[in-house]
């Protein structure tokens, strides 16, 4: 007689559900924005450039062959959307599919780590919906072609190795997950610098162990991938007169980056050693008042997991203290009873980003299957208390009261996922212009000045603000960038450049004196009121020091 397993068809029909729901949340979720954090737009131009054999340089440039700093790897996963669907931006929604497609691997990958972290099967499986839901991923995955979500899965991929590499294996076999572990920690590194971090603490903690093989071969396992690109890109550093051309942060090396008030931001001025204190006091009180907050509680965090930069209130802030706290006491309660890779690294991980001039939160989504579980391990800790203090309670039901506790307070968090999508779907499909959320509004102001300069300028070279990866990409028109426009006045004459597009958000004094000495072309009815200036042809084009 055929007989079932009622756990394992209730496990099936949770886990259909949650991919008809995960399928349904980030269609309604997809858009046509692209390239509003500006490094997506460099990440789809790289791509172009590598499916079109023009190798991995940047194409928009006048000068070619100039190689950027990035790591290689996500734009090269890009370049294969492109070889199969050439033409941008009919081809945004498949390149974004390589997110989406991350995305449903990390819920996965998520549910084997948090299985492997002693959960239970229930707060596993919900925990890892949490992941794959998360409010501030999917904005990722279906707003940008941003690469936290492919760094994700080989970041998870990799410590999933590692940590199985230690339990229960032929000395073989161990060996073997070591090294592919170090080589996904490598194309981690290739995708995101700040996997270094993973890779330092992995083989430090071999090394404390007295594990001397397994820290060589994690350490040989990285370098077979990540040596050869570390070495291409010393050769191939972009020259002073290269620098000068492209005038961007995606040529500029981290080293020098990171002196910068904000990383990429030439404009925003250095700071000296002493104020290194004053950045990592900013960026920690940041990440403990909103940024933690944000990642395991978003639905009181929308503008954070909407790729806003904007704080919340005081009552935003005690609700991220308080998350924050228990993934303090979590991550405490994993070092006492089983310390892993992951704890090694996380200090190691933080402490590059409170380091680093930039908001944190995009570097920490990441991290989040870490967070969700320090903040469950910190629930435990307390749910552990109150029933040690019920006395009422035999041993067997007070494991089945935890049990009960956590799957409740992890289903909140995963109703506190699915909020903060709903929350952002409504807003997106909101009827009036003014109700749509800012990224939306911004992009399709960009869209409008970007499609006007594809149809009307066809063959001049261009100068704009901040975002000269997305002009090329619309336009198909060379670009430079805008900036120390008295130094490089000549130089932009020699590269035949004619016309200045804006695309900048916000008030920008440089776009307001370029326009006020030149013609401007065309100008948008919305609220950046974005331009193209006519700088004047080559021939006759007056010095930057005239008046009009």
């Amino acid at each position: 007689m055929y007989t079932y397993d009622r756990k394992s068809v209730r496990s099936a029909i949770a886990l259909v559900t949650l991919l008809i729901l995960f399928l349904t949340t980030y269609y309604l979720r997809l858009d046509n924005v692209v390239g509003m954090f500006r490094d997506d737009a460099w990440y789809a131009l790289l791509a172009k450039a590598l499916a079109t054999g023009k190798g991995y340089t940047l194409i928009n440039s006048p000068t070619m062959g100039i190689v950027p700093i990035y790591p290689p790897l996500y734009s090269s996963i890009l370049s294969l959307v492109f070889r199969m669907a050439p033409e941008f931006p009919d081809n945004l929604f498949l390149l974004k599919s390589v997110s989406i497609l991350a995305m449903l691997i990390a819920s996965i990958l998520a549910y084997s780590y948090f299985i492997i972290r002693d959960c239970s099967k229930w707060v596993a499986i919900i925990l890892a919906a949490v992941v794959g839901f998360s409010p501030g991923l999917v904005f990722i995955a279906t707003s940008s072609l941003m690469s936290e979500c492919v760094y994700m899965v080989i970041q998870l991929g990799s410590i999933i190795l590692i940590h199985k590499s230690t339990h229960g294996l032929t000395s073989h076999r161990s060996n073997l997950f070591v090294f592919l572990g170090g080589v996904l920690l490598s194309l981690a590194f290739l995708t995101r610098s700040v996997a270094i971090a993973f890779l330092l603490a992995a083989i430090i903690l071999f090394l404390i162990n007295s594990q001397v093989k397994k820290a060589f071969l994690l350490l040989l396992g990285s370098l077979v991938i990540a040596g050869p690109w570390m070495i291409y890109s010393n050769l191939h550093r972009p020259t002073e007169a290269q620098r000068s051309e492209v005038n961007n942060y995606v040529i500029v090396p981290y080293t020098e980056q990171f002196w910068d008030r904000t990383a990429g931001d030439t404009s925003s001025g250095k700071i000296t050693l002493s104020e290194l204190p004053s950045r990592v006091v900013e960026n920690l009180s940041t990440i403990v008042s909103s940024d933690i907050g944000a990642i395991v509680a978003p639905l009181f965090f929308p503008a954070l997991n909407q790729g806003l930069a904007e704080r919340e209130t005081t009552y935003h802030l005690l609700i991220s203290l308080i998350v924050s706290l228990l993934v303090l006491l979590g991550y405490v309660q994993c070092i006492r009873h089983r310390r892993t890779v992951v704890e090694a690294a996380f200090p190691l991980y933080l402490a590059i980003v409170v380091l680093w001039p930039f908001p944190p939160f995009r570097f920490l989504l990441p991290l989040i299957p870490f967070f969700l579980l320090y903040f469950i391990e910190g629930v435990k800790f307390f749910l552990k208390l109150h029933l040690a203090n019920s006395q009422a309670s035999p041993n067997l039901k007070n494991q089945q009261d935890l049990n009960t506790g956590l799957i409740v307070v992890t289903g909140i968090l995963f109703l506190t996922a699915m909020g903060g999508n709903i929350q952002y779907i409504v807003r997106k499909n909101a009827k009036v212009e003014s109700e749509l959320p800012k990224w939306i509004k911004i992009f399709n102001e960009t869209e409008l000045i970007l499609n006007w300069t594809r149809i009307n300028i066809q063959k001049d070279h261009l100068i704009t603000t901040e975002n000269p990866a997305l002009v090329y990409l619309y336009t198909g028109n060379k670009t430079v960038t805008y900036d120390q426009p008295q130094q490089n006045w000549d130089l932009w004459k020699s590269q035949r450049v004619r016309y200045y597009v804006s695309t900048t958000v916000g008030s920008n004094p440089l776009d307001q004196i370029i326009q006020s000495r030149f013609y401007v072309a065309h100008r948008t009815n919305g609220p950046l009121k974005l331009a193209v200036t006519d700088l004047g042809p080559i021939e006759i084009r007056k010095p930057w020091e005239y008046r009009r």
